[in-house]
């Protein structure tokens, strides 16, 4: 198993700090292997995946390696993390595992405006939260049976 984490490339800010940690923690404390997955937030979806980009200067310290060809990662072995804002890529990753990671409600409905509802709850085996903002709103799509 191989874990992919999703990046927008270039962009320094909480999430992709947060994406750079997640990926130095699994290298650092398991026997998996991990690596991060620039995207192209301004490229067309089956183009955006696994760009070359430069890692961010603060995030080097984390020590972080990224792929750059989107075919490895869609093997079933595969487990790919995205950041709510960029699951609309998800379906470029063909048969990998799919993990949903909720870092800000906000910035998913501002990024997708919950067009993918239904390709998440057919497609997305496990689900992160980063607080408890997220679980309490997933709570409450669920009652309005949303999702």
């Amino acid at each position: 198993m191989k874990v992919y984490i999703l990046a927008p490339a270039n962009r320094t800010s909480g999430g992709p700090e947060l994406a750079h940690q997640l990926c130095f923690a699994i290298n650092r404390l398991t026997d998996i292997r991990a690596e991060m997955c620039y995207v192209d937030v301004r490229a067309p979806f089956d183009k955006a995946l696994a760009v070359d980009a430069e890692v961010p200067a603060p995030y080097k310290i984390y020590e972080t390696m990224h792929v750059s060809d989107v075919d490895v990662m869609c093997s079933e072995d595969s487990v790919v993390v995205f950041p709510e804002g960029l699951t609309l890529s998800m379906s470029y990753v063909g048969n990998a595992q799919k993990v949903l990671w909720r870092m800000s409600v906000d910035n998913y409905i501002k990024s997708t405006e919950e067009t993918n509802l239904s390709y998440i709850n057919d497609n997305v085996f496990f689900h992160l939260y980063q607080s408890y903002y997220s679980i309490d709103f997933m709570a409450e799509m669920d009652t309005a049976g949303k999702s």
